[in-house]
This record gives C-alpha cells, structure tokens and sequence, in this order.
C-alpha cells in the first residue's frame, strides 16, 4: 500500500477534493460550490461507465456487483410488479438492460484483445484510492485511480463514443481527461516522493459502440502542462475562495454580448449588424 492509501470503503466519506467535483471550477466557484452542496448525481452515463469499469479492471468482482433484468418494465400483465420485486430482491446490485451488458461485455472483450492495452493491464492494482496534500495550496486532495502497474505507472480508463485521434484529443480537453491525470499523478507522485511529471501515464479508449476499437494514447509533455497550468490555478482560486467564503460566477462585470461570427461576417444585409466595442 502506498503511505496516502486509504481502504476503499472509506474513500466516499475521506476529506479531499477529488477531481469529480473540482473540475467545476472550471465553469466558476458558483458551479464548484453547488456541485459540492448538492453532491454528484448518478447518471445512466456514469452507471454504465462504473460497469464497463469493473469488467475490465476488476471483472472477478463482476458478478457481485451487476445483475441482468431481461423482462420488460412497461408492458406485459405484472410487469411493474415483477420489476419492482426484482428490484428488491438485488437492492445491493446495480441492474443492467441486456443491450447495457451486451455493450459491457464486448468493450471489456475488446480491451482484453489489444495487445498494448493488455499487456498495461497484465500486472497492477485496480482502484486505488489515494489521499495527499497539495504542497501549494495546503488542500486536501484525494483520488481513484483506475490502474496502476507494478512500476507505478498509472493507467486511466474511459469509454468513448469514438476513438479517432483527433475527436477524442477535443473531448479529452473539453472534459478535462488530460486535467484529471496530471491531479492523479500529482497524488501518485505524493505517495512516492517523486515530482509529477516524471510519472508515467497512458490513457486506455474504448468505444461504446461495436466494433468496440481501442486505442492506448500517450499524454503528451505540453498537454499535460497546459492542464498542470490550469489545475493549478483552479487549486489557488479554490483556496482563495475558501478564505473569502465568496464562489462567484463566471461574469462579475458587465460583459459585452456579440453575435455568432456567422453573422456578423455574413453578407446579406439583413444580417448586418453594428457593434459597440
């Protein structure tokens, strides 16, 4: 175990802010501080993710945690009924429609059938969750990892609807992938005494839909530095609102509103439009 490890069940109620909930900040401290008074919300999205998750990382631990309704919910003489006792009956499981476990099933076959992919998973631990200090601003931090290697390199998992280098690049800096593994291997890195860009790191795509590609991308040293910038100019505006007690929004002046670029370019006069800078 690392020296900022901490059992799983505990990670849930341990102190810390976990990428989950600072990656609001992004938005504004507004957005932060609500997402951090009403908590995150579960979602089909994140349901079948955590799935997907499980059957590739951790897949013998599958079977205790995801069950299977075939029957339908809606139609059918006591189908509520029976929907409802099932229900009941697997309280503690996380149920899945056969097409979810379908899709489940194949993205974790797919997976196991890249030779880059599985050969990062050969030998390593699964979620595991850490917890250090932010030597900068004193916050508390605290993270899951989805995957880490004997050599400690650290191996971060999602599902996508495509692969393509380019569309995934766009999606992994719009919701904040490249962001979430500097933070991890900045808790890594904690745990080792080691600066956190000399961790290794690898991002492992699926797609969700068949032929289900998979992809082992490589961050990139200026990538991970543009997030190491950001992230850590989210940590000290956190810190500073902290002090204040003050979350504001994204706009606290007066902001100039302009229209689409296609307008304003467009040549038809009925689109013409004058700007006061």
């Amino acid at each position: 175990m690392y020296k900022g490890e901490i059992p799983r069940e505990q990670y849930d109620s341990a102190p810390g802010e976990r990428w989950s909930r600072i990656k609001n900040m992004r938005k504004s401290p507004l957005h932060y501080k609500h997402a951090a008074d009403k908590g995150e919300r579960s979602t089909d999205v994140f349901r079948l993710g955590g799935a997907v998750h499980c059957a590739v990382l951790e897949p013998e631990h599958f079977e205790s945690r995801y069950v299977v309704y075939s029957e339908s919910k809606t139609s059918g003489e006591g189908c509520r009924g029976r929907w409802a006792d099932f229900q009941s009956a697997h309280s503690h499981l996380t149920i899945l429609a056969p097409d979810e476990m379908l899709a489940v099933n194949g993205m974790a076959a797919a997976v196991r059938a890249h030779p880059q992919a599985s050969k990062l998973l050969a030998q390593g631990r699964a979620e595991v969750p850490l917890t250090w200090i932010d030597k900068r601003t004193g916050i508390a931090c605290k993270s899951r990892l989805d995957w880490v290697t004997r050599q400690h390199m650290m191996i971060e998992f999602k599902s996508a609807a495509s692969i393509d280098q380019r569309t995934f690049a766009n999606q992994a800096w719009k919701y904040g992938y490249f962001h979430q593994v500097w933070q991890y291997a900045c808790g890594l890195a904690a745990q080792l005494d080691r600066d956190p860009d000399k961790i290794e790191t690898a991002v492992i795509a699926v797609e969700s839909s068949e032929p289900h590609d998979v992809a082992v991308y490589l961050p990139c040293s200026d990538s991970l530095y543009a997030a190491r910038e950001e992230v850590e100019q989210i940590l000290d505006t956190l810190a500073e609102c902290r002090r204040t007690g003050i979350y504001p929004g994204r706009y606290t002046e007066q902001t100039i509103l302009t229209a689409p670029r296609y307008v304003l370019d467009s040549e038809d006069e009925d689109w013409q439009v004058s700007v006061k800078e």
